[in-house]
């Protein structure tokens, strides 16, 4: 076992969520793209040549995917964390 450091939990934790962010990022623009043609690009919150609904619709569904994938990650990582470390009064 490996002793709990704060500074190894906090780069697990970063590179979690740096991790979860690409992972929902491609994973949202791979399901975008099943729900239109190819040719049919994510609307940036900045076009102003698109709907204002169907961007804060594309805001809200970025959201809760990346939430949803970074909360999974998050998880799973601090179980992996607490499995192979120990607090220095368990030794």
């Amino acid at each position: 076992m490996i002793p709990r450091n704060k500074a190894t939990h906090k780069l697990l934790g970063v590179a979690s969520g740096v991790l979860g962010g690409a992972l929902a990022g491609a994973l949202f623009k791979k399901y975008w793209r099943g729900l239109f043609e190819e040719s049919h690009e994510v609307p940036e919150p900045t076009s102003l040549d698109r709907d204002i609904r169907e961007v804060l619709i594309v805001a809200t569904l970025q959201g809760a995917i990346s939430g949803l994938i970074r909360a999974v990650l998050g998880r799973i990582t601090e179980h992996g964390y607490r499995r192979f470390s120990v607090e220095e009064s368990e030794r």
